[in-house]
């Protein structure tokens, strides 16, 4: 999906500042939210962007003020996603873009693993399939323009990120990279999935 328009970026949950960084460097004015006051203070250091501290629908910020949101792995940590949504569905223009990141329960990973899957840790407050996604995106004024499964990084920076040295383990890294992608109607190997949502 190509992202036109985009000038003004929110990002809730924040952390440590690196999407940031790289929206600066693209030229972005771009605005964090996060809970915590020392990550803010890491992501203002790394990335010179304004932070903000505190749940963002008690931020008061302008209606229409941004062209993209993004949501890195934070719904699983949300309490009341429904006033979430209807808060960055305020702030957004009209045609903005929000793009989730979650692990889904439902893909073939996760279900390999069942109770003993990562995403069911106490310190979660719920998990994001598909389908899931959609309905709250629909119920709060969005459509879904795309969906990514798999990391959206290129295979160059995949294999850049890469722990492990050696040809054997650089083939593992490009086959884990192609698996990673392969979906197929309401299935996905990988868990983590993307969504680019229009706000209407």
């Amino acid at each position: 999906m190509r992202l036109t328009r985009i000038q003004r970026v929110l990002d809730v949950g924040s952390g440590d500042g690196y999407l940031l960084q790289a929206a600066v460097a693209r030229g972005l004015v771009a605005v964090g939210v996060d809970v915590s006051s020392d990550l803010a203070e890491v992501a203002r250091a790394r990335s010179g962007a304004q932070v903000l501290i505190g749940e963002l629908p008690e931020l008061g910020l302008a209606d229409g003020s941004f062209d993209l949101v993004t949501l890195d792995v934070v719904l699983m940590y949300v309490p009341d996603p429904g006033r979430m949504m209807a808060s960055i569905g305020r702030i957004l223009r009209q045609g903005g873009v929000l793009r989730i990141r979650e692990y889904d329960p439902e893909s073939l990973l996760a279900r390999s693993r069942g109770p003993r899957y990562w995403m069911y840790a106490p310190t979660h407050v719920g998990v994001w399939p598909r389908r899931a996604i959609e309905r709250l995106a629909n119920e709060q004024g969005f459509d879904v323009a795309a969906v990514v499964h798999g990391s959206e990084a290129s295979l160059r920076t995949w294999l850049a990120s890469a722990r492990r040295s050696g040809v054997a383990a650089r083939i593992k890294d490009v086959v884990s990279f192609g698996a990673r992608r392969l979906a197929g109607g309401r299935w996905a190997v990988a868990a983590d999935t993307s969504y680019y949502l229009i706000k209407r």
